[in-house]
Formats: C-alpha cells, structure tokens, sequence
C-alpha cells in the first residue's frame, strides 16, 4: 500500500507529459500546415497573376519580360527553386513560348 501512491503520482506524472507532448506537437503540425497553405496560396496566386498578363492582347514583350523577372523573384522569395524547380522552369519555358508567339506574330 505503501508503494502504490508514489506509482500512481509518476504514472499521473508520465500521463501529464505525454498529453502536453503531444498538444505542443499538434499546435506547432497546425502551425506548419497553415504557413504551408500560405505559401501554396502565394504561388498560385504569383502564377496567375503572371498568367493573366501575359493572356491580355495589349501586353508588350517588355512587359511580360518586366512580368517575368518580377514573378521570378517573387517565387525566389517564396523558396519555391529549392523544393519546385520544375515550376520555375515551366514558367520560364511557358514564357520562352509566349514571347516566341508574340514575335512572330
């Protein structure tokens, strides 16, 4: 009987750690998933933005060369030449395609 109020203190104590544990780990996972929706947001949203000028009939070459390297930086800001190269290399092909277009045309 003696032994029994100290196991149950630690087994309360142990149960105690794990469950702020764990909260600690769901707040900073729901951080995470928040400021990786941002960041998708922010993609999406440089990539239509780009998309929508460069689909307008009076944008010059100029300015969709000027839209370019703006969307190209805004995506350097974003981090996206880390972990999506591949989208910054399809921006850039879709506007070699663009330009192309507009030249012959």
């Amino acid at each position: 009987m003696d032994l029994l109020v100290p196991v149950i203190l630690a087994v309360i104590i142990v149960a105690s750690l794990l469950i702020f544990h764990r909260v600690r780990t769901l707040r900073s996972t729901k951080r995470r998933n928040s400021e990786l929706a941002e960041r998708q947001q922010a993609i999406q949203s440089t990539i239509d933005t780009f998309g929508l000028l460069l689909d307008d009939r009076t944008t010059t070459v100029q300015d969709g060369e000027n839209a370019l390297h703006a969307t190209l930086a805004r995506l350097q800001e974003l981090g996206v030449h880390k972990d999506l190269p591949d989208l910054v290399a399809d921006t850039e092909s879709f506007f070699k395609e663009w330009r192309a277009s507009r030249l012959s045309a």
